[in-house]
């Protein structure tokens, strides 16, 4: 509803919050005295405040104080009476205070995601040149001893995961404005298992970690991006590298879904996820609650991963229990 209510015109904002309140009005009106409907009053308030701004915000609340003087009056029938007049004052009062707050606020969340947008967009181009560096001096590492090529892979590894991350952060308000342009063709699924793989297997390595691919006889291919659904699941798979104990194992499985469907799955031998955690860990900036200090993250990968599926039309669930382990499955359209 949120997402709805963003991608609307401030007229269109304008008119629902007039809508509500006519609509509030009516219900105070009818239901008596001993109406329970007066706190829906800040329900319109609150909606113009936050997406059409102050100003509108402030109109709306003079039109809620106004509804509730006329309700106020038809019901208790006592006219327009210098008390009344005063509660209607006094009521508009609050609504516009209630307006100004929200609106504010409104225009804080805004700009914190506009510096965020602009500060990760700024990193994104240094860090570009920095992994570029780095992968030139692995394709041409004859002079480097052990030890420096050891480096140079951890520096490398360390770079591809901020710039997943990074990506990620780009991406989910153009996910979640749904304006992430998807170049959807036919790709086959062991093509986008063996392009995940490629970028996570340095790492598995370091980790010291076994990461095992199990693909399907007759898997159909799918109709997805494979770069966005190849960042799904690169997301999948350091999610589940952080959780994997050393010398544990991370399997990564394609297989024909029910419906026309392809279903991806990466599975670990972490310590597992709560029940209660499984729908809320792809909340945004959700962490579970008795987690590993050391193992910590944003909580934007899954979020990332839930909105590109259902972007492309599939869907995303967890199953996980304490101590063995969890598993994240993912499904997309098959080509057919």
């Amino acid at each position: 509803m949120l997402n709805i209510l963003n991608r609307q015109p401030c007229s269109r904002i304008v008119g629902l919050g007039f809508v509500l309140t006519f609509l509030v009005f009516l219900a105070d009106y009818l239901t008596g005295v001993d109406s329970s409907v007066l706190i829906l009053y800040v329900l319109p308030v609150c909606i113009v405040a936050w997406f059409a701004g102050r100003r509108w915000g402030v109109v709306t609340s003079l039109a809620c104080g106004l509804a509730w003087f006329i309700a106020d009056a038809l019901v208790h029938r006592t006219g327009f009476t210098w008390m009344a007049g005063w509660n209607a004052v006094m009521r508009g009062g609050v609504f516009i205070a209630l307006s100004v707050t929200v609106s504010a606020l409104s225009e804080s969340a805004r700009r914190k995601e506009e510096l965020l947008h602009f500060i990760v967009h700024d990193l994104r181009s240094p860090l570009t040149n920095v992994l570029s560096g780095l992968q030139t001096l692995q394709h041409h590492s004859e002079g480097l001893d052990e030890v420096q090529r050891e480096v140079v892979g951890i520096a490398a590894t360390s770079a591809t995961r901020m710039s997943v991350l990074i990506d990620s952060l780009l991406d989910l308000p153009r996910l979640e404005s749904q304006s992430l342009p998807l170049k959807v063709r036919t790709v086959s699924s062991d093509e986008i298992l063996e392009a995940a793989r490629s970028q996570v297997s340095l790492w598995a390595r370091q980790s010291g970690v076994t990461l095992r691919i199990e693909p399907h006889p007759g898997t159909p291919p799918v109709q997805v991006d494979p770069d966005v659904t190849g960042r799904v699941l690169v997301n999948l798979l350091a999610n589940a590298l952080k959780f994997s104990p050393v010398g544990g194992t991370v399997t990564l499985r394609v297989a024909p879904h029910e419906e026309g469907m392809v279903s991806f799955s990466v599975s670990d031998e972490g310590p597992g996820v709560p029940a209660e955690w499984l729908e809320r860990v792809f909340d945004q900036y959700a962490q579970v609650e008795g987690s590993r200090a050391s193992v910590r993250g944003t909580g934007l990968g899954l979020s990332f991963c839930r909105m590109a599926v259902h972007a492309q039309q599939g869907r995303i669930w967890m199953e996980s229990s304490l101590g063995k382990g969890t598993t994240v499955i993912f499904t997309a359209p098959s080509a057919g």
